[in-house]
């Protein structure tokens, strides 16, 4: 029995190693943006390369791990030129392939304790506060682009929802979230607090992995309804930050707030007892930036294109030993733009037209001495010959 049990055991570890070494060895994620043929020898491919694990652009491709393969052979001796172009803080927005590149906000899990167990100090009504004080955190990101956002309301009730019925999962609407956390009915007795949490972290960082943004999950709270087995049992993905803000009388925040200060260091984030609308901005400002994207412009001579033939490319990336490809794609025909008359300088326009006129005058006139000449030769058709 027990030798049964050890062959188990081992089998059980060697399949969760067959699955870690499968999804550490995940194919990198390729996609063409654009090709171009700016000329009769250069192909140019816009190309990004995405990191399957968390969804970012990757900043470190080089031009020895790219392989071109035209018409589905590949052609390791062509020499690649490999040009990162990137957006930044001043181009969130940059021409890329066949449309733009731009600027990922920030995915947030928003964790607002509407309960009634905070209590009151006889002077602050402290679900109103962290109403207010969760508005002001929503209105610092109001010029971010792109910026998602996902409401969490911990339940002290089964009947319960964590999320407001009208607004599921994330939103770019930073006015619908406010009017959901305007209109959410407060949680009478202890939330649960851990809970929330949790399903925040999971569910920012799904969002944040699939659509390439950094991830943060907000908590406002008193730190109620957390207990010292949470931080064992909260599982915090390496990718997401937790920024905690105690709201409470300060007696409460006293006795409640250290796990949560806990869990928000553990996390690489910040914890801030009774914040004031300042030091929710200065947050936002250190912790929550966009994504800058990356992709890359590879420029190659291809062998002979042949006229008139539909002829396909695709990239392979050779990295850490994986090799990973994109899909294939069309080589365009050479195109090159007429060059219209209002391009020209004034002087050349003059030249342009002056040779326009005298090659007419010069055809008139050699029509005109070509038909004299058949005239005297030929004879017309009603003539007589005399002898």
């Amino acid at each position: 029995m027990q030798r049964w049990l050890i062959v188990l055991l081992l089998l059980m570890l060697a399949l969760v190693l067959a699955l870690s070494v499968a999804q550490a060895q995940a194919p990198l994620e390729l996609e063409v943006r654009g090709v171009d043929r700016p000329n009769v020898t250069d192909i140019i491919v816009d190309l990004l390369v995405r990191d399957p694990q968390t969804g970012l652009d990757l900043p470190d491709v080089t031009a020895d791990q790219i392989v071109v393969v035209q018409d589905g052979q590949a052609q390791p001796e062509l020499v690649v030129d490999l040009v990162p172009v990137a957006t930044s803080a001043v181009s969130p927005s940059i021409p890329f392939g066949d449309g733009v590149l731009q600027s990922r906000g920030a995915t947030i899990g928003l964790v607002v304790d509407l309960s009634t167990a905070i209590g009151s100090d006889g002077q602050t009504d402290y679900v109103l506060a962290m109403r207010q004080l969760a508005r002001v955190w929503l209105e610092a990101g109001r010029d971010q682009t792109d910026e998602t956002i996902g409401l969490f309301i911990p339940v002290s009730r089964a009947a319960e929802t964590l999320q407001p019925a009208d607004l599921t999962g994330f939103s770019a609407d930073r006015n619908a979230v406010i009017n959901a956390l305007e209109l959410a009915q407060p949680r009478s007795g202890a939330t649960d607090l851990a809970g929330a949490i949790q399903t925040a972290f999971v569910e920012t960082d799904r969002y944040a992995t699939a659509h390439g943004t950094n991830s943060f999950v907000v908590v406002l709270s008193d730190g109620g309804g957390l207990h010292s087995d949470d931080l064992a049992r909260l599982n915090i993905p390496p990718s997401t930050k937790l920024l905690s803000f105690g709201v409470a009388p300060q007696v409460l925040l006293d006795q409640r707030s250290e796990l949560l200060r806990q869990l928000s260091v553990r996390s690489g984030g910040m914890y801030v007892p009774a914040p004031a609308p300042a030091d929710m901005l200065a947050v936002y400002s250190k912790y929550v930036q966009p994504v800058q994207r990356i992709g890359y412009r590879v420029r190659y001579t291809p062998p002979l294109l042949t006229a008139n033939q539909r002829h396909t490319v695709q990239l392979q990336i050779n990295r850490a030993g994986q090799t990973s490809y994109s899909s294939v794609v069309i080589i365009p025909p050479l195109h090159i733009p007429a060059v219209p008359l209002r391009s020209l300088n004034g002087a050349a326009r003059i030249y342009l037209l002056q040779a326009a006129c005298c090659a007419c005058v010069i055809a008139l006139l050699g029509t005109g001495l070509i038909g004299r000449f058949f005239g005297e030769r030929i004879p017309s058709v009603g003539s007589e010959t005399r002898l």
